[in-house]
């Protein structure tokens, strides 16, 4: 097709030709941005806008002759206005591209989620001459993808209590262990009141006992409880043992734990996750030995791949890599079956003893975190469950030891116990008397709270369980706010949901401790918290 030519007879510029096909083009131009259902807008080197496609009218509530010569801050709230003008004078200075996410707000009020794809554009000198903007909405993805995290939240959970029904005969038998213990050494110490060194043994093991108690419940509730996703440095050695501690009364005598710990190695991952992969995976596998028994063989180690085919059908990236190993010597895998163990739902066992959802969950996990499994069996000989996990060098700051000087805990101010266990109260009053302070106990919050707003100014620091009948710890807190809100609070609870203690640290509340409480550390805390209030 040949261009018409804008030279008219006497050799001069045709100008009706020119804006003409000027106009043309123009029109060609509008006609297809038109056409793209994303919203469009260009703006020059002031930021002032030169046009846009129909889509972008929609999203602003505004007609392109209305838009051009406007600024942002004439179609948008301040506070936006100056986020998006600080965005194209990145630009104009980098002379480039940019790509960013932002909540924005359509003409009809809702927000929307978009991403902005932004590029300058030059003249015929090649000098930037303005930039053109497109927005893609991911409102819909978004909402797609938090659906499908909650479902995978749901499952997970759902999973978890499975697990914890598989396990709590074992549990049971743990407790009953430990509470055998603690009676006997009780006893005991009745029997040797004439003997202060043997009361003085029996007491440390029902000291030791119950630590043992308090370990168990922990290890169970980080198991069991739904808590918000979090990736952290994590010592996966160390989630092994607990897992094996956990698991090691629930499985059948025949059965022979064998822990191999060769790294120590860290990984970015989110604990409860990895707590529930380690416990899937030896559940599987103590299960595939049944009551024939065997081997449960758990392990880490570290390898170095330093190309994409080090390790067969996985195409690692090169890199450090930590390997949670866990084998049996079961029954082992059909090959039949290979492809589909991680299927939710597929199952071997009968009706009774799961769901089949211990594998599915392990690989959804295992893919959360950009990890890869690799499983090996053969029938009648076992199988082996190999996870590889990227190895961050990110360390965890050390922990700040407290300096365990008896002399330092020592004080002389008046504190309020809130409590509705008699012996907690007891013991906790008892405490705070050693170490010089005056403690003034009450078994609930309503009564705490009168004698409170008696004499407000009367206490130095309050002490309170978290949940009590009639008035919760929160409860009293907050009213012991609207009179002192300065005024030290120290809370205490055998089990906590996430949504309390948050609204518990957003009264202001200066410590927690998780119950059974060591009594040393609530010395330690309570003289801490105090020297903190009385530092100028």
């Amino acid at each position: 097709m040949t261009q018409k030519s804008n030279i008219n007879e006497s050799g001069k510029p045709d100008t009706k030709k020119t804006k003409k096909t000027l106009e043309e083009q123009l029109h060609f131009f509008q006609t297809l941005i038109d056409t793209i259902p994303n919203p469009i807008f260009y703006k020059d080197t002031e930021g002032l806008y030169l046009g846009c496609n129909r889509a972008f009218e929609t999203y602003i509530g505004l007609k392109k002759n209305k838009l051009i010569g406007k600024s942002v801050y004439d179609i948008a709230p301040e506070h936006l206005a100056v986020t998006y003008q600080k965005a194209d004078e990145k630009l104009f200075r980098e002379k480039g591209t940019q790509i960013y996410e932002a909540a924005v707000k359509y003409s009809d009020g809702s927000i929307h989620d978009v991403i902005f794809n932004k590029a300058v554009f030059l003249n015929k000198k090649g000098a930037v001459a303005g930039m053109v903007g497109v927005m893609v909405d991911i409102t819909e993805k978004k909402q797609a993808e938090n659906e499908k995290k909650d479902l995978l939240d749901k499952l997970y959970q759902a999973q978890k209590s499975e697990a914890i029904g598989n396990l709590s005969a074992g549990i049971a038998h743990d407790f009953n262990n430990i509470l055998s213990g603690i009676l006997g050494s009780s006893q005991l110490a009745k029997l040797y009141t004439n003997n202060l060194q043997e009361v003085d043994n029996e007491l440390d093991k029902i000291i030791k006992g119950t630590h043992r108690a308090a370990d168990l419940v922990q290890q169970i509730l980080t198991f069991s409880r739904q808590s918000e996703y979090k990736k952290q440095p994590l010592k996966v050695s160390i989630l092994v043992k607990e897992v094996l501690k956990l698991i090691r009364a629930s499985i059948p005598s025949t059965i022979k734990i064998k822990e191999k710990i060769d790294s120590k190695a860290m990984i970015m991952a989110d604990l409860g996750r990895i707590h529930q992969v380690i416990m899937n995976l030896c559940t599987n596998a103590y299960q595939a030995m049944g009551e024939t028994g065997g081997v449960l063989t758990v392990g880490t180690r570290k390898i170095q791949v330093s190309h994409g085919d080090s390790i067969p059908n996985l195409n690692l990236l090169p890199g450090n890599y930590l390997v949670l190993e866990v084998s049996d010597n079961g029954r082992g895998i059909a090959p039949k079956d290979m492809d589909k163990i991680f299927d939710p739902y597929f199952t071997k066992k009968t009706p009774d003893s799961g769901t089949g959802l211990g594998l599915s969950v392990v690989h959804g996990i295992v893919e959360e975190h950009k990890g890869h499994i690799k499983v090996s069996s053969k029938l009648g000989r076992g199988s082996l469950f190999q996870v590889f996990f990227p190895i961050t060098e990110t360390q965890v700051p050390p922990k700040i030891q407290e300096k365990n000087l008896m002399a330092t805990l020592f004080g002389t101010e008046k504190i309020m116990i809130v409590d509705d266990e008699e012996y907690i109260l007891n013991s906790t009053k008892g405490l705070l008397e050693d170490f010089g302070y005056t403690p003034i106990s009450f078994s609930n919050g309503k009564e705490a709270l009168e004698k409170f707003n008696k004499n407000p100014q009367g206490f130095d620091l309050v002490i309170t369980d978290m949940t009590m009948p009639g008035m919760t710890g929160n409860e009293l807190a907050a009213k012991i706010f609207e009179t002192r809100p300065e005024i030290p609070i120290i809370l205490c609870s055998g089990y906590s949901r996430k949504d309390a203690m948050d609204k518990a640290e957003k009264l202001g509340i200066k410590g927690f401790l998780q119950k059974p409480v060591n009594l040393e550390d609530l010395a330690m805390m309570v003289r801490k918290i105090l020297d903190k209030d009385e530092t100028p």
